[in-house]
């Protein structure tokens, strides 16, 4: 089957890749390596990742570049799409509400277009728990209103779900929009909460902990390790819906000491921890209820947060430290 995957040089994209490659898929990539953290970290992480599979097809192209874009869609003519390519992470859209709305509205207009030119069967659009915003009693459940974000991340998310909605309606182009809860694992982005905090815990600098919200309500996130997104991606692909809206989360939400804690056995080192107050612009407790996940696409999560941090410590220790010893080029952003 021949996949085109947007994103798929992307820190849950090339955990995707490989996985479709190694089931015999034939897999073309479009990824731009922009400059949201270090290019060169996603350019080592295409290649480490992708070790001893047979390489994929990558095309350098932005999505919101309609006319190349359409040209890679003409060269593929894929059968089905993962759409992955997007600006993540709620903090830095505050600040680049245009940005975002370019990367992530506009960009995946142009993805569902050209899908819906092609006709392909398929198309699975990576979403966000940010949608869910706050208000909304855990745990989340699609049927959940979402139309309050609270960041402009969230509402790129949102709308890119109403489009993929409005696409199916008109044009009848299979779309499944996945909601994903917080990822963390091997490679993942260095701006994660997991990444931040192993690095000043395993230096040990002091961690600024976000355990309680203005109000006093406790922090908690669903923290989801990649291969089990990854396993959901693909389950999604695999299916020809009309029209969804799926969770993938762990359905298991993680207060930070808990997180902390993981991480200080993961590495073996005390953690030195204050105590801040969680930003207007975050949701309080993110929390996946599963239930149509597992009836839709039969996914259920493994990886618990102590195991996963128990993978994520060992790679930091062994494989990053070695790869980057002087650390990454800091982000603008």
């Amino acid at each position: 089957m021949k996949v085109l995957v947007t994103g798929g040089a992307g820190s849950i994209g090339v955990h995707v890749v490989r996985a479709l490659i190694e089931r015999g898929d034939e897999v073309s990539v479009v990824d731009n390596f922009n400059d949201f953290y270090d290019p060169q970290f996603k350019r080592v992480r295409f290649e480490k990742v992708l070790t001893g599979v047979k390489a994929p097809k990558l095309y350098e192209v932005d999505i919101t570049d309609n006319a190349k874009l359409g040209d890679v869609f003409d060269e593929v003519k894929p059968e089905k799409v993962i759409h992955l390519a997007a600006w993540a992470s709620v903090r830095p859209s505050v600040e680049n509400p245009l940005l975002y709305t370019q990367q992530n509205v506009d960009g995946t207009v142009n993805v569902f277009e050209h899908s819906k030119r092609l006709a392909v069967k398929n198309v699975v659009f990576a979403s966000s728990s940010s949608v869910y915003g706050r208000g909304i009693t855990p745990p989340y459940r699609e049927t959940s209103a979402c139309d309050q974000p609270i960041a402009p991340y969230a509402a790129s998310k949102r709308a890119g779900e109403l489009y993929a909605w409005m696409y199916n309606y008109l044009h009848g182009l299979p779309i499944i929009c996945l909601r994903f809860f917080t990822v963390y694992g091997p490679w993942m982005r260095p701006d994660m909460a997991t990444w931040k905090f192993t690095e000043r815990i395993f230096q040990g600098k002091e961690v600024s902990v976000n355990r309680f919200a203005a109000d006093g309500s406790v922090v908690k996130r669903d923290f989801t390790f990649v291969s089990d997104i990854a396993n959901g991606i693909i389950a999604a692909l695999d299916k020809n819906k009309g029209f969804d809206i799926v969770n993938l989360g762990n359905n298991d939400p993680v207060a930070l000491d808990r997180f902390v804690a993981a991480i200080e056995k993961g590495l073996g080192v005390s953690a030195k921890v204050t105590d801040k107050i969680l930003a207007p612009e975050e949701a309080i407790v993110t929390a996946a209820d599963l239930g149509h996940a597992q009836q839709v696409l039969g996914y259920t999560p493994t990886v618990s947060i102590e195991e996963g941090q128990q993978y994520f410590s060992a790679w930091y220790k062994n494989e990053y430290l070695k790869l980057f010893p002087g650390g990454l080029t800091p982000s603008k952003y």
